[in-house]
């Protein structure tokens, strides 16, 4: 079901006690020349909410029932908008692009040279560390594969170019069609 636009006169929602506490602590530290970033003041204050005792809390508790009473008043009088035909689905989603289907006919793309060496060597690697998992022995592939000079690529890479060459005219084929 698509996200509706937010009516602007809709009431705020009610805060928390905890949002208030954090609003004190933020006005407290940009009074002491806001050092703090948004992230390490956030950690701050969930260790010290996490430390108070429910006396301490009291207060922002306070405020919360206060604002929760207003928020229950003015939801009272709130009246939502209809929804008018202008409104409709498709004007107010986003179009997503639908995916273009494969042709089950299609050449099948060329492999890379990386591709031809894993497939080379994924059984060496598994048979020497057969506790591994799929991504691990892929990562041991990579990490191989990255150590590689480029005399060592030549093999693959001659693999790959002649499959690209396959790849090139299968579909030089399949277009003329």
């Amino acid at each position: 079901m698509p996200k509706s636009r937010k009516d602007p006169n809709k009431p705020k929602g009610v805060k928390s006690a905890y949002i208030f506490f954090v609003e004190k602590e933020r006005a407290n530290n940009n009074e002491n020349g806001g050092e703090l970033s948004f992230a390490d003041l956030s950690k701050l204050c969930g260790a010290k909410w996490a430390d108070m005792g429910d006396e301490d809390k009291a207060s922002f508790v306070k405020l919360s029932e206060k604002d929760r009473k207003r928020h229950q008043k003015e939801m009272e009088n709130y009246v939502p908008p209809e929804k008018s035909d202008s409104d409709s689905d498709e004007e107010t989603t986003t179009r997503k692009k639908k995916k273009k289907t494969k042709d089950p006919n299609a050449p099948k793309r060329p492999t890379t040279a990386y591709f031809f060496f894993a497939a080379d060597r994924r059984p060496e690697v598994k048979e020497q560390n057969p506790s591994y998992s799929i991504t691990q022995v892929a990562s041991a592939l990579g990490e191989i594969w990255r150590s590689f000079d480029d005399e060592d690529k030549v093999p693959y890479e001659a693999k790959a170019a002649k499959d690209k060459q396959r790849y090139l005219t299968e579909i030089a084929k399949y277009n003329s069609k």
